[in-house]
This record gives C-alpha cells, sequence and structure tokens, in this order.
C-alpha cells in the first residue's frame, strides 16, 4: 500500500476567506442610501407637479436645510456639552472653597482673613487624579499661606471687640496708689490713730 498524504485546504482547492473591505461597504451603504433618498425627494416633488429643474432646486435646498439643521444641533450639543462641563468645574471649585474655609477656622484664621488666604492659598492641587477632593492638599496650602504671611493667623491675646476699662478687679494695686487715691478723696487716715 502507498503511503497516501491527506490533502491540505489550500491543496483542495478550498481558498481562504477574502478580506473584508469595510470601508468599502460603508461608503456603498452611503452611496446607496443617498441615491434612494435622492429618488424618494424627487418623486415626491414630482408628484407635487413640479418641473425637473423645480425638482433638483427643491431637492438641493432640502438637502441643505438638513444639514443645515444638524450642524446647528451639533453646536447645541457641543454647547451644551461646554455648559455641563463649566457647571461641574463650577460645583467642585464650590466644594474645595466651602472645605479650605472649614480648614482655615481650623488652623486658627480669623472669620474676617479666610477669604484672603483662600485666595492666596495655591489650590491647584486639591483634587486628585480620581477627581477627588484632597484635604491633604488643601491644608498644605492653607499652611504655606500661613507660614509666609503669619499675621492672618488669629492672635489670642487679643480681645473680641472688648476693651477693658480701669483695673482688672485684682486686689494688685500698690500702697502708694492707695494712698494717693486716699489723699484725693480725704479718706486718709492713718493706722493707730483716732
Amino acid at each position: 500500500m502507498a503511503d497516501e498524504t491527506k490533502p491540505t485546504g489550500t491543496e483542495s482547492g478550498a481558498a481562504a476567506p477574502p478580506a473584508i473591505d469595510y470601508d468599502k461597504i460603508e461608503s456603498m451603504i452611503i452611496k446607496g442610501t443617498q441615491q434612494k433618498e435622492s429618488a424618494i425627494l424627487k418623486s415626491y416633488f414630482e408628484q407635487l407637479g413640479m418641473s425637473s429643474e423645480e425638482v433638483q432646486a427643491a431637492v438641493q435646498d432640502f438637502k441643505s436645510k438638513r444639514d443645515s439643521q444638524a450642524n446647528e444641533k451639533e453646536t447645541n450639543y457641543a454647547n451644551a456639552q461646554q455648559e455641563i462641563a463649566q457647571l461641574k468645574a463650577q460645583i467642585l471649585q464650590d466644594k474645595i472653597d466651602r472645605k479650605a474655609n472649614d480648614m482655615a477656622m481650623d488652623l486658627g484664621v480669623e472669620r474676617s482673613a479666610v477669604p484672603y488666604v483662600i485666595r492666596m492659598a495655591d489650590l491647584t492641587n486639591a483634587v486628585n487624579d480620581k477627581g477627588e477632593i484632597s484635604e491633604d492638599a488643601i491644608k498644605a496650602a492653607l499652611e504655606k499661606v500661613l507660614t509666609d504671611v503669619p499675621g492672618l493667623k488669629s492672635d489670642k491675646t487679643r480681645s473680641n471687640g472688648f476693651v477693658r476699662i480701669g483695673g482688672s478687679g485684682s486686689n494688685t494695686q500698690t500702697t502708694a496708689q492707695n494712698e494717693v487715691l486716699a489723699n484725693i478723696f480725704g479718706t486718709n487716715r492713718k493706722k493707730g490713730s483716732n
């Protein structure tokens, strides 16, 4: 018996499937759609009793209006997307400002100075790569401002709008002051004399 070899796919006459050209398919679909659309429009306008010149003008007018509407829709969509992005950025900035305000108060910044501290702080890194607010970055930026301008931090020794008038109410007056006051008011009594 002779040794028989099995034929391979190429030897048996079966060809490999042809390569598919998707771009060609797409252009064929577009061309067919355009031709069908033109035929439908032409038929419609002819039914209205238009001449061939009027039909061509009406088809062109229809297509230009449709293209104009499509461009307008695209422009409106792009504008809406831009507005949404701006609103998102504004909302995020408001959240950053509120967080920075709270943190500045916690760091001892006077309430009246907080807006200035926030404006001076470099909050460009306040949002991490995940789009979340980074409290550490905000705190570091605020601390940097307070390091550079320490006068913005609240001074605990100052009064909160109250100015003390007169003595403190403690018995720390010296005897010399007591004698001067006693002489002024005529109550100078010496001890042991009647």
